[in-house]
């Protein structure tokens, strides 16, 4: 269940379900970035974000699995994704490209790495289960 995650990863699932929801999603994600961080930097982060998605889903190993928004379970895909994001996010290289290589080919996984690196810096402190002005607004079921 998404509750029983860590806040880094329930944020990364969550973004990563918003942003494959279409423009609606991306939309949403956009304007977290905006509340978490002031001019520039959130545009930055976005497109840091964009970037790593753009990566992902252009090159993936297979069709990328994921749950509804409002879906309070995770799957395996998701749960590859946000542990690559975490041990990106900490330097951790190796394992970030073992979980990379589950979702997509060879040759965007180092990329996608190094995009999760800074993209997922916003995600490393981000709890979705606190205030709406700092979550990923969503209603679990």
């Amino acid at each position: 269940m998404l509750v029983e995650l860590n806040a880094q990863d329930r944020a990364a699932i969550l973004a990563f379900r918003k942003w494959c929801d279409g423009a609606a999603g991306r939309e949403a994600v956009a304007r977290e970035y905006s509340s978490a961080f002031s001019g520039g930097r959130a545009a930055l982060e976005l497109n840091a974000f964009a970037d790593l998605m753009g990566v992902m889903l252009g090159a993936p190993r297979r069709s990328i699995m994921r749950h509804g928004i409002s879906c309070a379970c995770f799957g395996g895909d998701e749960a590859a994704f946000a542990h690559m994001v975490a041990a990106a996010t900490l330097g951790d290289n190796e394992d970030a490209m073992a979980f990379a290589l589950i979702l997509m080919q060879p040759n965007a996984a180092w990329q996608a790495v190094q995009l999760a690196r800074g993209g997922g810096t916003w995600l490393a402190g981000h709890d979705p289960q606190r205030a709406p002005r700092e979550r990923l607004s969503t209603t679990l079921t």
